[in-house]
């Protein structure tokens, strides 16, 4: 039987929460990326919160990776990746950090989670509070750029436990 590791990296939880779930349903432990033995797995599924165009601990993953492991990276973000331009974007930005030689070996998923302005780090405000900015000041505005404008400052939940139930179905096909 292959080994597939679940791990995650997240700053306010969505991701944790999303890879907790795939654990418990495909009964394999979750851990933090920081904290895990990614060197001996056959898979990674990876859990990260998408901020600024990269998904957090992917880098780690990606230098700890054996060369023959399968990578599976599950980006946990605001965006809607129903949206193609938006999945485009976050599948773009996951294969500029992981490079072509990851790339035929990586499949990508992107998840929707939550965000809470008052639970934002200083540092991360000041990202949003730009982006907007940013917004406010172009012509012409995305359905997602609305979106952005529209939830600036409030609290966001668009965390949906079934949405793992794609992965779930691919890592078993994994295990097979």
């Amino acid at each position: 039987m292959k080994k597939i590791l679940i791990t995650c990296s997240t700053a306010y939880g969505s991701s944790k929460e999303y890879a907790e779930l795939l654990g418990e349903k495909l009964l394999l432990p979750v851990s933090d990326v920081t904290s895990s033995d990614i060197s001996t797995s056959d898979a990674v599924i990876h859990f990260g919160s998408l901020y600024a165009g990269s998904v957090l601990g992917l880098r780690r993953v990606i230098s700890k990776l054996p060369p023959s492991a399968s990578l599976v990276v599950v980006s946990v973000g605001i965006a809607d990746p129903s949206i193609t331009v938006n999945a485009d974007k976050i599948d773009g930005d996951i294969f500029r950090i992981i490079g072509e030689g990851f790339r035929k070996r990586t499949t990508t998923f992107h998840l929707r989670g939550r965000l809470d302005y008052s639970k934002l780090s200083a540092k991360h405000r000041a990202m949003m509070w730009m982006l907007c900015s940013f917004i406010k000041k172009k012509k012409e505005k995305t359905e997602e750029d609305m979106l952005i404008l529209d939830t600036y400052g409030k609290r966001v939940d668009f965390f949906k436990p079934e949405s793992i139930q794609p992965i779930a179905e691919y890592a078993i096909e994994m295990l097979s």
